[in-house]
């Protein structure tokens, strides 16, 4: 069951058409980067090294194989591809792939042999762990194919019998399967499976070149900067969602684990929203409702935006995000003291338990009303800013601890949509409070103070 608002869905919270861009940051920022055409085997060895990594909360994988083989067909005859852009973790010295994860996951898969065995258990790639197992599937199969005279049928069969196994465990671990790669035209089909080259043809294939971007920038809130520069490149055409660019940026971040595992599994929240955004905007909308809660307060019994910058959804989620990003250790080639080391955990152990106190507001939030809604149906689809407004309401009045126990359906039958005077500037830091301060004085209504 599916209860939102569409038109909200698609205007009101998602900024991929207008997002909000600190440009003053931007100016004040030392930005460097340097773009190289790197051959396809130099990328494949620093996926294997773990030198460049995924997002940890990424669009799933959506291409099919026929997607995969157009894009090789594309390097075959030297067509220009999309490059590929990278962003540098300072404290690990790593890569992070924000733009162009679909062709480099296609790439490597085509250049390993394998791919997805089911279309709907589509599992995020470990590019190091699946990399060691398969070179370790291709070393076997040398040993067959190089010396099966010295072999006995026992190790032949043995050697054999392993392999199997470890295209066993790569495809329990991520539903991946030896594939074959073809082009299909009117009249015939063409096998480009790497497998199936000869050694010269393999070669030139991993020669191909791709151009890739590195993005560095020199500033103690780099994380807030990189979000403003790919903000910047999807204004201009690319194609990936704020929360996207958000899930790559704030990359170990303690509150998107909790907002992760909640947006999966609760069942109140999935029934309201529906099947799973494939561009994170269910999980944009958990983030909005507690970036909105903590850059607010209740004056005078009149709830106001406390906000000291430029307000805007994406400026409070951006800076409401970054205080929530751990500290990495140093790798084993650099030097740190004991305290250093303590420091450090002792700081994520603090944001993780800060991370779990703002959680705790959605998981009571959404533990006060039933998830059973066969006894009553809604009256249309619910708003989102009548849900993030009833949120924000139950928040400052303190009635997430309250005790309260109510039909979800019923209740927000019993709202009157249209007194929320919803207008199409839904965003406006004006028409946000005058929204929720509306709320607030119908839950205090329904709701008194004992």
């Amino acid at each position: 069951m599916e209860l939102f608002e569409d038109d909200f869905k698609e205007n009101d919270l998602l900024e991929s058409e207008f997002k909000d861009i600190n440009i003053t940051d931007l100016l004040n920022t030392k930005i460097s980067y340097k773009t190289k055409n790197m051959d396809i085997e130099s990328i494949l060895n620093s996926l294997k090294r773990g030198d460049y990594l995924l997002p940890k909360y990424q669009r799933k994988f959506v291409w099919d194989r026929s997607q995969v083989s157009n894009l090789i067909l594309s390097l075959i005859k030297n067509i220009p591809i999309p490059p590929l852009y990278l962003y540098h973790q300072a404290e690990t010295g790593k890569y992070v792939i924000l733009d162009g994860q679909q062709r480099i996951t296609s790439i490597f898969m085509y250049y390993r042999n394998i791919f997805y065995k089911k279309t709907n258990e589509r599992i995020k790639i470990d590019f190091a762990d699946i990399s060691y197992i398969v070179d370790e599937i291709d070393e076997l199969g040398e040993l067959l194919t190089g010396n099966s005279d010295e072999h006995d049928k026992t190790q032949i069969e043995n050697i054999s019998t392993k392999r199997k196994k470890l295209y066993k465990e790569i495809e329990e671990k991520y539903n991946l399967v030896k594939s074959e790669f073809k082009l299909t035209t009117e009249s015939e089909t063409k096998d480009i499976t790497f497998e199936n080259f000869d050694e010269k043809a393999k070669r030139i294939l991993r020669r191909k070149d791709i151009e890739t971007v590195f993005v560095q920038c020199d500033d103690d809130n780099s994380n807030k900067v990189y979000s403003d520069i790919f903000k910047l490149l999807n204004s201009a055409g690319k194609e990936l969602s704020s929360q996207e660019i958000r899930n790559g940026v704030y990359y170990d971040n303690s509150l998107y684990d909790y907002i992760n595992e909640f947006n999966e599994k609760n069942q109140l929240w999935r029934r309201i929203y529906g099947g799973n955004s494939l561009i994170f905007k269910d999980f944009e909308y958990l983030l909005r409702f507690l970036s909105l809660n903590y850059y607010s307060e209740i004056k005078s019994t009149k709830f106001s935006i406390n906000y000291k910058k430029t307000f805007s959804y994406s400026n409070i989620i951006d800076d409401f995000s970054a205080m929530f990003n751990s500290k990495p250790l140093k790798n084993s080639s650099q030097q740190q003291s004991e305290e250093e080391v303590n420091k450090i955990m002792n700081y994520n152990a603090q944001i993780k338990a800060n991370a779990k106190e703002q959680l705790m507001k959605l998981e009571k939030f959404f533990g006060i009303f039933y998830d059973d809604f066969k006894d009553e149906q809604p009256n249309g689809k619910i708003s989102l800013l009548i849900l993030e407004a009833v949120f924000l309401s139950f928040s400052k009045l303190g009635l997430l601890d309250s005790g309260l126990k109510l039909d979800f359906v019923s209740f927000f039958n019993t709202l009157n949509q249209t007194d929320f005077k919803i207008s199409k500037s839904t965003s406006n830091r004006g028409t946000i409070e005058k929204r929720i301060n509306k709320a607030i004085n119908i839950i205090r209504k329904e709701f008194p103070k004992k």
